[in-house]
This record gives C-alpha cells, structure tokens and sequence, in this order.
C-alpha cells in the first residue's frame, strides 16, 4: 500500500482524531493507502529517528495548515523536508487548510495541489458539510493513489529505450561489443555553475544537478557538440523515470504547435508504452507538477520564447544550449527562476573511469579477477592512445 505521512500541530489533534484519522482508516481497510502520524509511536521508541524514518518513507504528505501549524517550528521543518522530497523525489505534498492562517503568503505552499475545495477553512464548515467534504478528499486520496500506482507502472517503449542507450557514430566502435550503450561507458562530467550577478562560479558533479538547482524552474546546460550534453540529458530522462516523475524529450525536429496538453500528450505517446484505457491526457493535466521537460539543442528550436510562455504551468524545464547562447539576453525575463551550467572537460580521474569502463568491456578482462583486471588495464592504458570525447 501506498503511505501517508500526517504533518500536523499538536493543537490541531483534536479535529485530526475525530476527523481525518476515521477517512484514513478507511482507505487503510480498503487496501487503498496506509498512513502515519507521530502519536502511533511506541513510547519507548525514538521519536525523532522513527518520524524521521517516516517521513522519508511517504509516497503522500498531507499538512494540516492553520496558525498554530505555522509557529510550530517541528511543523515548518516537516513542511520543508516533505517539499524537498517533493522536488527530488516526486512524492505528493497535499496542503489542507483546517483553520485561519497565513498560508497564501508562504510561497512554498501557494503553488501545491490543496486536498480541500478552493482551500476553504475546514473549521468554519457546518458538521454535515465537513462530512461531504471529509468525503470529497478520500475520493481525491483514491484518484491520487491511482495515478501513483498508474505513473510508477510506465515504462519506455522499445524504441525510445534504444535512442535513450544509442552511442550514435560510436555504438559499433568497441571490438568486444556488437552494440556499445550509453550506460556501458558513461561518466558524469563535472558542470560549471554561472551565478547571475555574481562574479564567482562554482562547480558541482552533474549527478548532483536536481539537488543544487531544486528552486531553480529552467535549468540550462551549455556544451559544444562533442561536450556530452546529449549524453547527459538522456541519463536525467532515466533518473527521473525512476524516481517517478514523467519525462517527455523534445528536439529541434519536434512542432510545438497547439494546446500545450496536445503537444505534450502526443510526445507521451511516442515515449511510454501505453494501454488503451489511459486517459493519457487527463493523467496529465492531473499530474503537471511530475512533468519534466528535457529540450535537447534548445538554441536550435524556432519560437523559444513563445515555448517559454505556453510551458509556463510546468514545474522544471532542462535545456540543452550550445556554447555561445546568450542566456542573458534570449531569455532575460526568466532569470530569476533559471540556472546555466556548462560541461567541463574530463579530468584525469574521469578519463581513467571513462578509459577502465571501455576496457572492462573487453571479454579477456571481463572475465578475470579483480588483481588481473588492473595489471590489464595498466598495460592496455600504455597502448591505449586515443582523443577521448564524453560520449
């Protein structure tokens, strides 16, 4: 079952006891979703490893906002951990407005999905409308898991996993290897982070993008044409498909003509294997904020900023440019949401990894052990004289 975690004041366990925990029960029963909230723990447990043992764990966070919520400080680190995740982890964070606070003006809160209708006040409702709208959110709950189960079960189609792996001129070059994939020899290069008004630039491995750019909505990547930035945006696409976030891979070729929930419902298409009983386009617009954009050469698209506009509802949009694409001046409007990263050149260590990587691919190293492989790979390395590229 999928779990919830309860992210609540203390104040407010009244109305989460005699109100929320009999819906969540039954979802519970219904084999629908198990839930969480910390006066569950044994009081001989560690309370703060084992809230934090949940909370890591949740598929679903749901916040109980009121006043009290707000000057709790255990709560607001809660709330900022659970959106971390949400950003990193794609996990759901349901704000649920139980009485009178400030929260239109906690702009991290403003932009999420709210489990009760319009945000209204559960507290001013009258007891038969709370019960309607009690069950409003367990129907919301349902259709949330659902999507959850639905999006975890995608896969790529065949073809899309073949140009995800494809080494293009290279895929034929290793003698070891009828077709060399992408994952065979990859490396994460090292990217260069430009900091807008700032004079200092700092460096980050690109594995780490998501976590140094999570609230940052455009991020580019800036490479010539053998940097490895097509590479490198191919292994996001199947990092963000594991954590569950939906990826869709645009290039110069594709139209981005007409409604936006078309486009990006004609792309799923070509992308994912799909049943003919998905109502793809619903699980979309449902979905938004686990949409990620990935535009490959984006410099080479027509009408950026006409893109720029219609794309405006999705929360995280990556983009391949080449090296002289002036951020600044192309795109100045967005700068307070962007973030330009450039691919540097391999260092000595990552050609060594990029270098074992493609000789361990060799069948008479493969096949030896640990101490033979390096005296191999030592010899080989002395005769091995070639211009490395990132592939």
């Amino acid at each position: 079952m999928l779990k919830i975690f309860v992210s609540y004041s203390h104040n407010d366990e009244q109305f989460l006891v005699n109100k929320f925990i009999p819906m969540l029960e039954e979802l519970k029963l219904e084999g629908i979703t198990d839930y969480f909230y910390d006066r569950q723990l044994r009081a001989d447990g560690d309370l703060f490893n084992t809230i934090d043992f949940h909370l890591k764990e949740c598929d679903i966070a749901i916040a109980l906002l009121s006043e009290n919520y707000y000057k709790s400080t255990t709560c607001l680190n809660e709330k900022n951990n659970l959106l971390d995740r949400k950003l990193l982890e794609g996990i759901y964070f349901l704000p649920v407005v139980v009485s009178s606070c400030n929260w239109t003006r906690d702009d991290t809160i403003n932009n999420n999905l709210f489990l009760n209708t319009d945000a209204k006040e559960l507290s001013i409702l009258s007891e038969d409308e709370l019960k309607i709208e009690i069950e409003v959110i367990k129907k919301r709950l349902i259709e949330i898991s659902k999507d959850i189960e639905t999006i975890r079960k995608l896969s790529f189609n065949t073809e899309f996993e073949d140009l995800l792996q494809d080494m293009d001129v290279l895929k034929t070059s290793h003698c070891s290897r009828n077709t060399l994939l992408l994952s065979d020899v990859f490396i994460y290069p090292t990217l260069r982070k430009f900091v807008f008004d700032d004079e200092k630039d700092d460096e980050i491995c690109s594995e780490n993008l998501f976590k140094d750019s999570k609230n940052e909505r455009f991020i580019f990547i800036s490479g010539d044409d053998v940097s490895g930035k097509t590479s490198l945006i191919k292994r996001y696409i199947l990092l963000l498909k594991k954590e569950n976030f939906i990826p869709l891979y645009f290039t110069k070729d594709d139209v981005f003509d007409g409604h936006l929930f078309n486009i990006l419902e004609k792309k799923f298409i070509e992308q994912f294997d799909t049943e003919n009983t998905l109502n793809i386009k619903k699980l979309l617009e449902d979905n938004k904020e686990r949409i990620i954009l990935l535009f490959d050469d984006f410099h080479k698209i027509s009408n950026t900023k006409k893109i720029i506009e219609k794309i405006s509802l999705i929360q995280k949009i990556i983009c391949t440019v080449d090296l002289i694409y002036n951020l600044d001046y192309e795109i100045k409007e967005i700068q307070d949401v962007a973030v330009k990263y450039s691919i540097k050149e391999l260092s000595p260590k990552q050609r060594y990894e990029l270098i074992k990587k493609w000789m361990y691919l060799d069948s008479d190293i493969s096949s030896s052990t640990e101490l033979e492989k390096i005296k191999e790979l030592d010899k080989k390395q002395n005769k091995f004289k070639i211009s490395l590229e990132n592939p």
